[in-house]
């Protein structure tokens, strides 16, 4: 799912949304933005070796009329996820995002729709999935094979499912 983010009023910026990744500037985008990493980590993840990279300060994320102010965000090599005819991806939306916004997405109308947490209890279509974090892990309840547990809902990660052998083990 990708979509159009302003950053510092600059953009809009193509952003997927990936509910097991982290709030994510590529280095082209901090390039765009003026902005020079500071600090260090190391990271993996969204298809990439181990790299050393730092964070860069975002006053204002805007998506339509949602803002989240005073956020950092992690600057990685990201690839750029090339869709034909479509602008390279120039970043992530990740748990910070998550943790934030009920996210409503209407893939056959190609419709995002963003509420505060504290709305919970709101009217919308559609099944809710309700997503907890266990560190940056979003999980919800599921099944497999009748054994029910908690399972990862990653919507950054289009690979097959996965199955942990303990689990899958049990079963």
């Amino acid at each position: 799912v990708f979509v159009p983010v302003y950053l510092n009023g600059k953009g809009p910026f193509t952003y997927e949304l990936d509910s097991g990744g982290h709030f994510i500037l590529t280095e082209a985008t901090a390039a765009a933005l003026g902005l020079k990493p500071q600090g260090s980590f190391t990271s993996t993840g969204a298809g990439m070796e181990v790299h050393q990279s730092g964070y860069v300060p975002i006053e204002e994320l805007r998506i339509g009329e949602a803002v989240v102010a005073h956020q950092t965000a992690k600057v990685l090599p990201l690839s750029h996820n090339d869709r034909p005819g479509s602008t390279p991806r120039a970043g992530l939306l990740g748990l910070e995002f998550f943790e934030r916004f009920i996210v409503s997405i209407d893939h056959r109308n190609k419709n995002l729709t963003l509420h505060l947490i504290s709305t919970r209890g709101m009217e919308h279509e559609g099944r809710p999935l309700p997503i907890a974090f266990d560190e940056d892990a979003p999980l919800t309840e599921g099944a497999f094979n009748g054994l029910p547990g908690s399972v990862m809902l990653d919507i950054g990660n289009a690979s097959p499912t996965i199955v942990e052998h303990s689990w899958a083990a049990n079963s």
